[in-house]
């Protein structure tokens, strides 16, 4: 099952994440989705590693529209690890500039 919710309880059987095949994950909202759950689990530095993949991938996107969407997507989700404390706004604002 790829639900987000249960995602967590999956990760915790997992002894060593691989953060190159993690930081390569594309910028879907299913996939913020699961990372924002897992941010407890996560390391500072996987989140900003992911934080900066899910903006430059949106950066390049070439299609008016689905830049649109993907950039909201990301400001939610930079809105919830600002909120939940797992990254901070100096982090945030070094990385949209």
């Amino acid at each position: 099952n790829s639900s987000p919710k249960k995602s967590p309880h999956n990760i915790k059987k997992i002894k060593k994440i691989n953060k190159a095949i993690l930081t390569r994950t594309s910028s879907s909202l299913h996939s913020m989705e699961v990372v924002n759950r897992l941010s407890p689990l996560l390391s500072r530095d996987y989140i900003l590693l992911y934080m900066h993949n899910c903006i430059t991938s949106s950066s390049i996107i070439t299609d008016r529209y689905l830049q649109s969407r993907t950039v909201r997507l990301v400001c939610v989700f930079l809105m919830s690890l600002l909120r939940n404390g797992r990254v901070g706004v100096e982090e945030c604002r070094v990385e949209v500039e």
